[in-house]
C-alpha cells in the first residue's frame, strides 16, 4: 500500500503510527463476539509462521526463530475459533502453502510434512528416491514449514498421545532435522522443520486431553496459554470486512515475508533485555516452573515478531517494552486456563468449580455449588474438602452473604502473577478491550 493509504490506517494504540499492522488489523477485525485478546494473539501469530526461519536471533550455540505455540483458552463458545480463522484467511489471501491439514494422525502427520517440505524441489525421473533423500539431508539451506491452525487443538492430536505431543514439544526448538523411522510405510525425514501452532482448548479439554503429561513439562512450558472470559457480545448480524483494512495487511504481511537476516540489538535494547530477564518475579503457579525457565525465549521470540511487523530487523526499545507487556498481560490469566489441572485427586471437579464460579454473575453458596458438580463426588464432605484447598490456594475467596453472618458465599480470586518493575511494563502500548483485569497481586 502507498504512503497515502498507510496513512488512512487511523491509529488505535497510545503511540501514534507504531504499529500499523496491529491498528490495521484490530480495525478490520472490527466488532466481534471473539476477546481482542485473541486477535492480538492470531495477528502475532500469522507473522511468526510466515517468517519462518528467514529472521533469527543468535543464542549461544543455537538460533531463536518467531515460530510459537499458542492455545486460546476458554469456555466453549468463547468464539475462538472465529479469532483462528480471520487470521489464517489472510494467509490464505497471500497464497501461504504451509496449512497443516485439519485432521491427522500423527504418523500420517509426519509424513505429510516429509513430503510438503520436497514437494517444490524436482526429483528427476531416473533418480532413486533413497539416494535423493541422502543428497537432500546434506542440505541445510531446505527448510521445512508447517502451521497447525485448527479450531480445536484435542481434534488434531487427539487425546492422551504422549508419543505425539513429545515430539510436537522437541520441533519447537527447531531442530537441524526431525526423522523418524516408526510410520508404517517409508521412514520419514524432514530437514529443518520449523513448526508453528495457533489452536483452541478448553481448561476442561486440557485436563482431559493431557493426563499422561506430567504438568509444567516440556510441553507446557512451549505453550502459550492465551485465556479469557467471553466477551459477553452478541452480533446478529457480523458486518462484511473492509477491503481497504484487507488489501493494506495483505501487502504488509508480502513485506514481511521479503525479510530475511539476523535480528540487530543496541547496547540499549541489550540492557533491557537482560534488565527484564533478571528483574522477572516470574509466575508463583508451580505448574508454570518450567514456563519460567523458557520465558526469555518466548519473550525474544515477540520482540522478532514485532520488529519484523514494522519491516525493520532492528528492534526498539518500545518493541521490548510491548512485548514484555503482552506475556505479563497474558500470564496474568494463564492460571485459569489451566483450571485445576495438575493439582490434586479432584482436580476435574475443582476446575469445574473454578469454571462455574469465573461464569457465574454472583457469589455460590456450598450447596449451589455442589448441586452443579456433586454428581462427581462420593459424598457431600467432598466438596468442603475443594473448596477449603481453593480457599488454601487463594484461587477462590470466601465472603458474608446478605443474609448475614449465617450465609457464606464463594467468588473467584484470580490472583496468578507477581509484581513487575513498572519501566519494565506498559499497559498503555495494549489496547484497551485486551488488558487483562486482576484482583490482586502477590508481592
Amino acid at each position: 500500500m502507498n504512503q497515502s493509504n498507510n496513512n488512512a490506517v487511523s491509529t488505535l494504540s497510545s503511540k501514534e503510527g507504531a504499529y500499523t499492522f496491529f491498528d490495521a488489523y484490530m480495525q478490520y477485525v472490527g466488532i466481534t463476539e471473539s476477546p481482542a485478546l485473541y486477535h492480538r494473539w492470531t495477528a502475532l501469530s500469522i507473522i511468526g509462521a510466515l517468517i519462518a526461519r528467514k529472521i533469527y536471533f543468535p543464542f549461544g550455540h543455537s538460533f531463536i526463530y518467531p515460530n510459537q505455540y499458542v492455545l486460546l483458552t476458554g469456555t466453549p463458545g468463547a468464539r475462538k475459533g472465529t479469532a483462528i480463522k480471520i487470521g489464517t484467511n489472510l494467509l490464505q489471501e497471500i497464497d501461504y502453502p504451509h496449512l497443516a491439514p485439519n485432521r491427522a494422525a500423527k504418523e500420517a502427520f509426519w509424513v505429510w510434512m516429509a513430503k510438503h517440505g520436497i514437494q517444490d524441489l524436482s526429483v528427476n525421473d531416473d533418480q532413486d528416491m533413497d539416494s535423493w533423500v541422502f543428497n537432500l539431508q546434506s542440505e541445510q539451506d531446505t527448510i521445512t514449514e508447517a502451521y497447525i491452525a485448527q479450531d480445536e487443538f484435542l481434534d488434531f492430536i487427539g487425546s492422551n498421545d504422549k508419543d505425539f505431543v513429545t515430539n510436537l514439544a522437541n520441533l519447537w526448538d527447531n531442530l537441524p532435522k526431525y526423522d523418524n523411522p516408526k510410520t508404517r510405510d517409508d521412514d520419514v525425514y524432514i530437514p529443518n522443520p520449523t513448526l508453528s501452532i495457533l489452536s483452541g482448548i478448553t481448561p476442561t479439554g486440557i485436563a482431559e486431553g493431557f493426563k499422561v503429561l506430567a504438568v509444567g513439562g516440556g510441553f507446557f512450558s512451549r505453550i502459550i496459554f492465551v485465556y479469557t472470559d467471553p466477551t459477553g457480545v452478541k452480533i446478529t448480524y457480523p458486518t462484511k470486512p473492509c477491503e481497504q483494512f484487507k488489501s493494506y495487511l495483505t501487502q504488509h504481511l508480502l513485506n514481511i515475508k521479503e525479510l530475511e537476516g539476523e535480528l540487530i540489538l543496541t547496547n540499549e535494547v541489550r540492557d533491557l533485555i537482560d534488565q527484564i530477564y533478571k528483574k522477572a518475579p516470574g509466575m508463583p503457579d508451580r505448574r508454570f516452573q518450567y514456563y519460567n525457565e523458557r520465558r526469555l525465549t518466548h519473550l525474544i521470540k515477540l520482540i522478532l515478531i514485532l520488529s519484523a511487523s514494522r519491516l525493520t530487523l532492528e528492534p526498539s526499545i518500545q518493541d521490548v517494552i510491548l512485548a514484555n507487556t503482552i506475556l505479563y498481560n497474558t500470564e496474568i490469566n494463564m492460571s485459569k486456563a489451566l483450571g485445576e489441572y495438575g493439582k490434586s485427586r479432584y482436580s476435574e471437579v475443582s476446575n469445574s468449580v473454578l469454571v462455574l464460579l469465573n461464569n457465574s454473575p454472583k457469589p455460590l453458596s456450598v450447596r449451589e455449588i455442589y448441586k452443579e458438580v456433586g454428581r462427581d463426588l462420593n459424598k457431600f464432605n467432598d466438596i468442603l474438602d475443594i473448596i477449603g484447598s481453593l480457599l488454601q490456594q487463594e484461587r477462590i475467596q470466601r465472603i458474608t452473604g446478605t443474609k448475614g453472618a449465617k450465609e457464606v458465599l464463594y467468588l473467584p480470586n484470580n490472583i496468578a502473577i507477581s509484581k513487575w518493575q513498572d519501566d519494565l511494563i506498559d499497559m498503555n502500548l495494549l489496547y484497551k478491550n485486551e488488558q487483562s483485569i486482576w484482583t490482586g497481586e502477590i508481592e
